[in-house]
Protein backbone atom coordinates (compact mmCIF):
# COMPACT_ATOMS: atom_id res chain seq x y z
CA UNK A 1 0.00 0.00 0.00
CA UNK A 2 3.04 2.23 -0.75
CA UNK A 3 2.39 5.37 -2.52
CA UNK A 4 3.36 6.37 -5.63
CA UNK A 5 6.43 8.68 -5.99
CA UNK A 6 4.84 12.06 -6.85
CA UNK A 7 7.33 14.65 -4.88
CA UNK A 8 10.97 13.64 -5.38
CA UNK A 9 11.97 15.26 -1.78
CA UNK A 10 9.81 17.05 1.23
CA UNK A 11 11.09 20.18 0.33
CA UNK A 12 9.44 19.56 -3.49
CA UNK A 13 6.66 18.83 -1.18
CA UNK A 14 6.26 22.06 0.39
CA UNK A 15 6.91 24.31 -1.96
CA UNK A 16 4.56 22.73 -4.21
CA UNK A 17 1.44 21.56 -2.57
CA UNK A 18 -0.21 25.03 -2.16
CA UNK A 19 0.06 25.71 -5.76
CA UNK A 20 -0.99 22.56 -6.73
CA UNK A 21 -3.95 20.97 -4.04
CA UNK A 22 -6.88 23.56 -3.70
CA UNK A 23 -7.93 24.25 0.02
CA UNK A 24 -4.43 22.29 1.78
CA UNK A 25 -4.54 24.48 4.78
CA UNK A 26 -8.44 25.08 4.64
CA UNK A 27 -9.10 21.01 4.57
CA UNK A 28 -6.48 20.17 7.58
CA UNK A 29 -8.39 23.12 9.74
CA UNK A 30 -12.07 21.61 9.00
CA UNK A 31 -10.69 17.89 9.96
CA UNK A 32 -9.11 18.82 12.98
CA UNK A 33 -12.32 20.81 13.87
CA UNK A 34 -14.30 18.01 13.18
CA UNK A 35 -12.31 15.97 15.36
CA UNK A 36 -12.06 17.82 18.27
CA UNK A 37 -15.75 18.91 18.51
CA UNK A 38 -16.20 14.49 19.01
CA UNK A 39 -13.38 13.54 20.95
CA UNK A 40 -12.33 13.15 24.64
CA UNK A 41 -9.52 15.39 26.58
CA UNK A 42 -7.46 12.60 26.20
CA UNK A 43 -7.19 9.67 23.36
CA UNK A 44 -4.90 8.32 20.40
CA UNK A 45 -5.02 10.10 17.43
CA UNK A 46 -4.15 7.44 14.81
CA UNK A 47 -2.46 9.35 11.50
CA UNK A 48 -2.02 7.63 8.17
CA UNK A 49 0.09 9.65 5.78
CA UNK A 50 1.70 12.42 7.76
CA UNK A 51 3.67 14.15 4.86
CA UNK A 52 6.92 16.49 6.12
CA UNK A 53 5.40 16.94 9.77
CA UNK A 54 3.21 20.30 9.50
CA UNK A 55 0.37 18.70 9.88
CA UNK A 56 1.40 16.91 13.17
CA UNK A 57 2.19 19.97 14.55
CA UNK A 58 -0.94 21.18 13.77
CA UNK A 59 -2.35 18.16 15.55
CA UNK A 60 -0.47 18.01 18.30
CA UNK A 61 -1.46 21.71 19.22
CA UNK A 62 -5.63 20.86 18.87
CA UNK A 63 -4.77 17.60 20.56
CA UNK A 64 -1.95 18.53 23.66
CA UNK A 65 -4.09 15.37 25.84
CA UNK A 66 -3.04 12.83 23.09
CA UNK A 67 -0.90 10.04 21.66
CA UNK A 68 -0.28 10.68 17.97
CA UNK A 69 0.93 7.69 16.07
CA UNK A 70 1.22 8.85 12.74
CA UNK A 71 2.85 6.13 9.43
CA UNK A 72 4.42 7.34 7.01
CA UNK A 73 5.76 5.18 3.73
CA UNK A 74 8.16 8.04 1.90
CA UNK A 75 11.12 7.92 3.51
CA UNK A 76 12.00 11.46 3.14
CA UNK A 77 8.87 12.63 4.57
CA UNK A 78 9.03 10.34 7.47
CA UNK A 79 12.90 11.63 8.42
CA UNK A 80 11.67 15.27 7.80
CA UNK A 81 8.15 14.60 10.05
CA UNK A 82 10.74 13.07 12.56
CA UNK A 83 12.88 15.96 12.73
CA UNK A 84 10.37 18.61 12.51
CA UNK A 85 8.94 17.04 15.67
CA UNK A 86 12.46 16.57 17.52
CA UNK A 87 13.03 20.62 16.95
CA UNK A 88 9.28 21.54 18.32
CA UNK A 89 9.78 19.64 20.95
CA UNK A 90 7.08 17.21 20.06
CA UNK A 91 8.67 13.99 20.04
CA UNK A 92 7.02 12.35 23.54
CA UNK A 93 4.15 13.25 21.62
CA UNK A 94 3.59 12.30 18.60
CA UNK A 95 5.62 9.18 17.26
CA UNK A 96 6.46 8.43 13.07
CA UNK A 97 6.61 5.27 11.93
CA UNK A 98 7.84 5.50 8.86
CA UNK A 99 6.20 2.35 6.95
CA UNK A 100 2.68 1.82 6.08
CA UNK A 101 -0.50 1.08 7.99
CA UNK A 102 -0.77 -2.88 8.57
CA UNK A 103 -3.35 -5.24 10.33
CA UNK A 104 -0.94 -6.07 13.25
CA UNK A 105 -0.22 -2.67 14.42
CA UNK A 106 -1.78 -1.59 18.01
CA UNK A 107 -5.25 -0.96 17.52
CA UNK A 108 -7.96 0.92 19.58
CA UNK A 109 -7.65 4.32 18.26
CA UNK A 110 -9.91 6.88 19.89
CA UNK A 111 -9.74 8.97 16.49
CA UNK A 112 -8.39 8.56 12.94
CA UNK A 113 -7.10 10.77 10.32
CA UNK A 114 -6.12 10.21 6.37
CA UNK A 115 -5.63 13.45 4.09
CA UNK A 116 -5.06 13.19 0.67
CA UNK A 117 -3.32 9.43 0.58
CA UNK A 118 -5.61 6.86 -0.61
CA UNK A 119 -5.65 7.71 -4.13
CA UNK A 120 -2.04 6.17 -4.49
CA UNK A 121 -3.76 2.99 -3.16
CA UNK A 122 -4.73 1.10 -6.64
CA UNK A 123 -8.19 0.50 -6.80
CA UNK A 124 -9.48 -3.61 -6.01
CA UNK A 125 -8.42 -5.62 -3.09
CA UNK A 126 -5.50 -2.84 -1.95
CA UNK A 127 -8.05 -0.15 -1.77
CA UNK A 128 -10.45 -2.50 0.34
CA UNK A 129 -7.82 -3.75 2.66
CA UNK A 130 -6.65 -0.45 3.34
CA UNK A 131 -10.06 0.83 4.66
CA UNK A 132 -10.70 -2.79 6.32
CA UNK A 133 -7.11 -2.27 8.03
CA UNK A 134 -8.24 1.49 9.05
CA UNK A 135 -11.22 0.61 10.23
CA UNK A 136 -10.50 -2.04 12.77
CA UNK A 137 -8.08 0.22 14.13
CA UNK A 138 -10.73 2.36 15.13
CA UNK A 139 -12.22 1.93 18.67
CA UNK A 140 -16.30 1.25 18.20
CA UNK A 141 -17.88 5.29 18.18
CA UNK A 142 -14.49 6.53 17.07
CA UNK A 143 -14.68 9.29 15.06
CA UNK A 144 -12.59 9.58 11.80
CA UNK A 145 -11.99 11.75 9.15
CA UNK A 146 -10.45 11.34 5.61
CA UNK A 147 -9.84 13.11 2.49
CA UNK A 148 -9.02 12.18 -1.03
CA UNK A 149 -9.14 12.89 -5.13
CA UNK A 150 -11.99 11.44 -6.45
CA UNK A 151 -12.70 10.92 -10.51
CA UNK A 152 -13.35 13.93 -12.20
CA UNK A 153 -14.90 15.03 -16.14
CA UNK A 154 -12.20 16.35 -18.02
CA UNK A 155 -13.97 20.07 -17.59
CA UNK A 156 -13.32 19.61 -13.87
CA UNK A 157 -9.78 18.60 -14.49
CA UNK A 158 -9.62 21.72 -16.89
CA UNK A 159 -10.60 23.72 -14.20
CA UNK A 160 -8.41 22.57 -11.57
CA UNK A 161 -5.33 22.94 -13.62
CA UNK A 162 -6.50 26.18 -14.61
CA UNK A 163 -6.64 27.13 -10.80
CA UNK A 164 -3.11 25.79 -9.73
CA UNK A 165 -1.60 28.14 -12.82
CA UNK A 166 -3.68 31.11 -11.12
CA UNK A 167 -1.43 30.10 -8.17
CA UNK A 168 2.15 29.83 -10.26
CA UNK A 169 2.58 26.33 -10.34
CA UNK A 170 5.05 25.66 -13.41
CA UNK A 171 4.02 24.18 -16.71
CA UNK A 172 5.87 20.89 -15.54
CA UNK A 173 3.62 20.78 -12.91
CA UNK A 174 0.37 21.64 -14.58
CA UNK A 175 0.81 18.96 -17.07
CA UNK A 176 1.86 16.35 -14.31
CA UNK A 177 -1.18 17.41 -12.58
CA UNK A 178 -3.73 17.17 -15.47
CA UNK A 179 -2.08 13.78 -16.32
CA UNK A 180 -2.03 12.72 -12.76
CA UNK A 181 -6.02 13.46 -12.12
CA UNK A 182 -6.73 11.54 -15.59
CA UNK A 183 -5.53 8.47 -14.04
CA UNK A 184 -1.75 8.47 -14.48
CA UNK A 185 -0.22 8.84 -11.39
CA UNK A 186 -3.26 8.93 -9.09
CA UNK A 187 -6.08 5.92 -8.73
CA UNK A 188 -8.92 8.13 -8.77
CA UNK A 189 -12.21 6.25 -8.34
CA UNK A 190 -15.88 7.96 -8.45
CA UNK A 191 -17.03 9.14 -5.21
CA UNK A 192 -19.48 6.19 -4.78
CA UNK A 193 -17.23 3.44 -4.76
CA UNK A 194 -15.01 5.55 -1.76
CA UNK A 195 -17.90 5.25 0.49
CA UNK A 196 -19.10 1.53 -0.47
CA UNK A 197 -15.71 0.84 0.83
CA UNK A 198 -16.27 2.82 4.15
CA UNK A 199 -19.64 0.99 4.52
CA UNK A 200 -18.24 -2.56 4.21
CA UNK A 201 -15.29 -2.02 6.25
CA UNK A 202 -17.73 -0.93 9.29
CA UNK A 203 -17.73 2.53 8.66
CA UNK A 204 -20.81 4.25 9.67
CA UNK A 205 -22.91 7.44 8.41
CA UNK A 206 -20.04 9.24 6.01
CA UNK A 207 -20.50 12.95 5.44
CA UNK A 208 -19.41 15.21 3.74
CA UNK A 209 -17.09 17.93 5.45
CA UNK A 210 -15.76 18.95 2.04
CA UNK A 211 -15.77 19.38 -1.61
CA UNK A 212 -13.95 21.60 -4.13
CA UNK A 213 -12.85 20.39 -7.50
CA UNK A 214 -12.13 16.84 -7.06
CA UNK A 215 -11.25 16.63 -3.72
CA UNK A 216 -13.92 15.57 -1.46
CA UNK A 217 -12.93 14.90 2.56
CA UNK A 218 -15.68 12.94 4.60
CA UNK A 219 -16.55 12.53 8.47
CA UNK A 220 -17.60 9.43 9.84
CA UNK A 221 -17.71 6.81 12.78
CA UNK A 222 -16.95 3.33 13.10
CA UNK A 223 -19.69 0.83 13.97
Amino acid sequence: MAPQKVFDSADAYTTSITTLLPAHALMREIAIASLVAQTPERGTLGVVGCGPGDELVALAAAFPGWDIIAFEPAEAMARTATERLRVEGLAAQVRVIPRALRPADAPDWDAAICLMVTHFIAPGSARRDFWKTWARHLRPGAPWVLSEIVATTPKEREAWVRWARQQGASEVELKRLDARLAGDGFYVLPEHDTLLMAEQAGLLAPCTLLQVLGVRMWSGTRG
